[in-house]
């Protein structure tokens, strides 16, 4: 009865070490695909800044050509008031 507890006490070690070597490893895994995802999303964010920065650049002519306009228009019709 005594051998038959050790070699089972033996038994359940063996997996405990088991487990915890296959619980490193998949927190190893995980550390590995967080830190590889966190590089995505970064490089994903320096490209839609980039993007945004492009976008505000190409934007600003038409408005500053409406800016214009409306300037004129009010310069040259300036005695009329604006409801």
């Amino acid at each position: 009865m005594a051998q038959q507890l050790q070699k089972k006490e033996s038994q359940l070690k063996a997996l405990g070490a088991f487990y915890k070597e296959q619980l490193a490893q998949l927190e190893q895994k995980n550390l590995e695909r967080f830190k590889e995802s966190k590089d995505q999303f970064h490089q994903a964010a320096t490209v839609t800044e980039a993007s945004v920065r492009n976008e505000n650049k190409v934007c600003n002519l038409p408005c500053l050509e409406c800016q214009n306009s409306v300037e004129r228009n009010v310069t040259k019709h300036s005695s009329l008031y604006l409801l």
